[in-house]
């Protein structure tokens, strides 16, 4: 709830708000990972949330090396469209997603690629838990607010 609410507070937030490089904001092409992080929450089994998770985070790498030329690619590249596609997409159940899939992935799975999504998935929500005006470009304390407690 509280992942959740604080994604519905900075509902305002845009993407010149996260990221410095204009050329690399694809808003069209970022709606379609923003519509598979929500449908984790209709997948049944562990390894189909992480997998639509997994779709989503390729469409912006697929994203980010288009408007970039870069092949390879690493965290700090993405991290900052992928905290404000998880931020917009405003997930209702990401936090008991990512507890089930951890509880209950297949332990093989989860030392794969499976594990490196969820590990992105879980420091994405720290961030975004953990943020403050201080790390939005041209925001102010007033603009931000304050996290509501739960």
């Amino acid at each position: 709830i509280k992942f959740y609410k604080k994604c519905c507070r900075l509902e305002f937030v845009k993407p010149e708000n996260l990221i410095n490089d204009k050329k690399m904001i694809n808003e069209k092409l970022w709606e379609a990972a923003m519509v598979l992080i929500n449908e984790m929450d209709t997948k049944l089994t562990p390894q189909d949330k992480v997998k639509n998770f997994g779709k989503a985070f390729a469409i912006l790498q697929n994203s980010i090396t288009f408007c970039s030329g870069k092949n390879e690619l690493g965290i700090d590249d993405t991290i900052t469209t992928l905290i404000y596609v998880m931020l917009k997409s405003k997930p209702k159940n990401i936090s008991s997603n990512s507890k089930y899939c951890q509880l209950f992935l297949n332990p093989e799975l989860s030392k794969k690629q499976y594990g490196i999504l969820m590990s992105q998935i879980e420091m994405v929500k720290n961030i975004i838990n953990d943020m403050k005006y201080t790390d939005l470009i041209g925001v102010t304390e007033e603009e931000f607010g304050k996290d509501e407690e739960v």
